[in-house]
């Protein structure tokens, strides 16, 4: 087996004949030669690969992966393609900080016409993508970088008034064409971290590549069926979700939760990986990644980098990703940069050209600075100390200017298949690609699968967030115990008081859903991500997040129903059927009352605007239940509210049931002369406004059933065709453009300043301050002698002046206690939902004295943030 060949072609027949190698090693023995156990060419399970190479480091296990799957992966090279992107937005020309007086002034002048102004988040972005080259896009914050990224990727929206014009194109055909599908090709991972609290790192990554592939890994990659039929052997046994939490470093917390601000999950580090993980373990091949490294360590963030290299130059994946201040061993990993300013595109080529190009503009780059920084720094106001050339342009607009008239703009012009936005629209009907079937549909299994897998997730979700079941079942059992012993036996003739029982049982069923809004709108932010990248259909995650609260409310019916039913002594005719529709009733009036809670949070944006707006549907549907008001009292005009309103619906039904039982089968006078009589629960029904007729029980349950499937029927068709999400900030920038002339002052300024400060004065002022903190109470801090306003544009001439002729620093003492701090033995440690212990501190000791700083260093999960809580 020396003759790699060989082994490679005993390696497949082993993978698809198990016996094979039982057939082989016989062969063997019968001629003498026995193997060792550590030599048999037996391919080795992916995981078994991973576990044992990953020890190595990241890159070597990957090699292993992607040497083993390159000849059984089809294709995967796709370029992008960008003409004329434009975003622009408006915002308020007055920039004023919100007081409670200006929150006053603008809702009495809300009818004036306030002055906007237009900012460009995005102009006339063009530029290509090349597969299997790793492009960095880089740019100061505010710049656009997510808005790009978002348009690549198909997923820009013009929210809150926005405006957006220009296209894309993947292998020559328009995303907006039709002929794929944009979510089955491209995934974006988005800035922030978006996840279940409750699911683990596992749990998370196993659900992405479930719905993405539908199970088998060869339904999107293999290059043909005997090649998916080698893959999905793996698949089994859940490989690829397992690899891919190994190559980013999760396999040690895979059974932790995610975690959020109130549930104890993984590290902020280890929850970015997370992040990427979920989209890389997608079988999509363009990849476009917002920020990827933000909460990593620079170890870390350089591993995946060089991982993600490796991947795309074998694979073929298309890959840009936006940093933030990379540091030069991540830069370095880069085939092309793409540099933002103000939306502006000022640099769009090879890395190896890119200091080049600034230095025939007239920048220079300082020695102690790398080039990632100086580029980040160099279109900020900052930026204009790289200047060496007088006349450099030093603006976004005049850098854009001087990017589009270089060679390398028009070299990148003819590397692209449209040069100009109209040769794209003429030569795209011309265009003969041809889409791979699965980034023709939607999902790649059947409702069916999607469902089951969905409602597994939704009742996780439900039964792990266990504050939120205990404080629902605890709340049931209070209030349920308070109601009870308030409406206590109440007598058969006590009718106002069974009313206002009746009533208070169906407004706590009410007003009890109010809680599921805040997970309603966790899980809609996990939804929205999850739908762009065609994760599942909508209608199964509406069935299965409306099924998952089914059997909590169930419980919740039935325990509060059976603490005050009996306690307020009502009918017990027929064996307790009238409880059992009491209990059926209420549980179908919670739900449709729960639904009306989710139809609200799909149609608003955030739950600050929700909670207000439920909590006036609800008030206005008790004003109109009949209770507070009879039916008969309500003015013709509102009458038909009465007839829509659940709360109305639910009280008549158990009214109904209530006063139609044989406990009210008594005659009473129906007049003062006592000259008519009728049945006793007869003439309460008639009095309050409620049929007779013991039907309309199932009447008013057949309107609460078809109600409940309205808003359900709402919720969906708002959640597929309608997207409701606050509309983000614009960016802030100076609107005021400057001038070369503002440029020669400032310059002046910082030269005058500079001429004001001894770094002998500072050297000697810092010593000094810090001899006299072990000595006194207090410490001394020292001050430059100079007047510069906090935007350090202007200097106060006399104090200027006055510091040059000192030459001195002024001392300026604080008064505050100098303190000594140590910590011995700490631990810290956490039970797991499988009931192991992990000890995230273990007996760490320290110590930190006054007058020092000290730097908390550690790998992404080491424990700094718990060290420091």
């Amino acid at each position: 087996v020396s003759n790699q060949k060989i082994q490679e072609d005993l390696t497949r027949r082993c993978i698809q004949n198990e016996n094979y190698i039982k057939t082989l090693e016989e062969m063997l023995k019968n001629h003498g030669v026995e193997l060792p156990q550590t030599q048999l060419a037996v391919n080795p399970s992916m995981y078994e690969i991973v576990d044992n190479l990953m020890k190595q480091g990241s890159l070597e296990e990957l090699e292993s992966i992607v040497q083993r799957n390159v000849e059984l992966l089809r294709n995967m090279d796709h370029s992008i393609e960008f003409h004329g992107l434009n975003y622009s937005t408006e915002v308020p020309k007055k920039k004023v900080i919100p007081t409670v007086g200006s929150m006053l002034l603008s809702l009495l002048a809300f009818w004036l016409p306030e002055e906007m102004e237009t900012i460009d988040i995005l102009a006339d972005a063009t530029g290509r993508i090349l597969p299997r080259k790793m492009t960095l896009l880089i740019g100061p914050p505010g710049s656009g970088k997510s808005v790009l990224l978002k348009a690549l990727a198909g997923r820009l929206r013009p929210l809150g008034g926005a405006k957006m014009s220009g296209e894309v194109y993947y292998d020559g055909d328009n995303i907006k064409s039709g002929k794929f599908l944009v979510g089955k090709v491209a995934d974006y991972i988005e800035q922030g971290d978006t996840h279940e609290a409750v699911l683990t790192v596992a749990e998370t990554i196993l659900f992405s590549w479930q719905c993405t592939t539908g199970g088998h890994h060869g339904y999107a990659r293999a290059r043909d069926e005997a090649s998916a039929e080698i893959l999905n052997k793996d698949d089994d046994n859940h490989v690829q979700p397992k690899n891919v939490a190994i190559v980013l470093g999760l396999d040690g917390c895979k059974d932790i939760p995610v975690g959020n601000g109130m549930i104890r999950g993984v590290s902020g580090g280890q929850k970015r990986r997370v992040t990427i993980g979920e989209m890389v373990t997608c079988p999509r091949p363009i990849k476009l990644m917002d920020s990827i490294s933000n909460g990593l360590d620079t170890a870390t963030a350089y591993d995946i980098i060089r991982s993600i290299k490796y991947l795309s130059s074998k694979v073929g994946t298309t890959v840009v990703i936006s940093l933030l201040q990379p540091p030069p061993d991540v830069y370095n990993q880069f085939d092309e940069i793409i540099l933002l300013s103000e939306g502006h595109i000022i640099y769009h080529g090879p890395r190896t050209s890119v200091m080049e190009y600034f230095q025939d503009l007239g920048y220079a780059c300082p020695h102690q600075v790398d080039e990632a920084d100086f580029l980040q720094e160099l279109p900020t106001p900052e930026g204009r100390r790289f200047i060496k050339v007088a006349g450099a342009p030093h603006t976004a607009k005049d850098l854009a200017a001087a990017w589009k008239k270089s060679s390398l703009y028009q070299q990148l012009l003819t590397e692209m298949r449209y040069p100009t936005l109209e040769d794209a629209k003429r030569l795209e009907k011309s265009n003969t690609k041809l889409w791979y079937l699965d980034q023709l549909q939607h999902f790649a299994g059947s409702f069916r699968f999607y469902f089951e897998l969905l409602l597994d997730r939704q009742m996780k979700i439900v039964m792990r967030n266990s504050t939120f079941v205990k404080a629902r079942i605890g709340q049931v059992l209070l209030v349920g115990a308070i109601s009870g012993s308030l409406f206590n036996n109440i007598a058969v003739t006590d009718v106002s008081t069974m009313n206002g029982f009746l009533f208070n049982s169906m407004l706590f069923a009410a007003l009890g859903s109010f809680s599921i809004l805040p997970i309603i709108y966790a899980q809609k932010a996990v939804y929205y991500k999850q739908k762009d990248s065609l994760f599942f259909p909508t209608s199964a995650f509406c069935l299965a997040q409306t099924i998952s609260f089914f059997p909590l409310q169930v419980l919740e019916s039935v325990f509060y129903i059976l603490i005050v039913y009996w306690s307020a002594d009502l009918s017990h005719q027929y064996r307790g059927s009238r409880f059992l529709t009491f209990i059926v009733v209420s549980l179908v009036f919670s739900m449709t009352i729960s639904q009306l809670f989710r139809v609200i949070a799909a149609f608003v944006p955030d739950i600050d605007g929700a909670l207000p707006i439920a909590g006036i549907i609800i008030v206005i549907m008790v004003l109109f239940s009949g209770f507070i008001q009879p039916k008969a009292l309500i003015s013709d005009g509102w009458s038909w509210f009465y007839w829509m309103n659940p709360v109305a619906w639910a009280l008549k039904a158990v009214t109904v049931n209530e006063f139609k039982s044989e406990k009210y089968d008594f005659l009473t006078c129906t007049n003062p002369t006592c000259t008519e009589k009728s049945r006793f629960g007869d003439f309460v029904l008639e009095q309050y406004g409620n049929p007779t007729d013991e039907a309309y029980i199932w009447y008013s349950f057949a309107v609460l059933v078809a109600e409940y499937l309205f808003l359900f029927l709402l919720t969906f068709l708002s959640l597929k065709y309608i997207r409701t999400e606050p509309t983000p900030p614009a960016p802030i920038r100076a609107t005021t453009p400057v001038t070369e002339h503002d440029h020669e002052h400032e310059h002046a300024d910082l030269v005058r300043l500079a001429d004001t400060v001894d770094v002998g004065d500072i050297e000697a002022g810092v010593t000094e301050a810090t001899s006299a903190a072990n000595e006194t109470t207090g410490v001394e801090l020292t001050a430059a002698a100079h007047a510069a306003d906090p935007s350090g544009k202007s200097l106060d001439s006399n104090k200027a002046s006055s510091a040059r002729g000192s030459n001195r620093l002024v001392k300026a003492q604080l008064p505050f206690d100098p303190i000594s701090f140590a910590f011995k033995d700490i631990w810290y440690t956490v039970t797991l939902s499988s009931g192991e212990d992990v000890d995230l501190l273990r007996g760490v000791n320290g110590y930190f004295e006054p007058g020092t700083v000290t730097a908390l260093m550690g790998s992404s999960g080491a424990g700094k943030t718990t060290l420091l809580d």
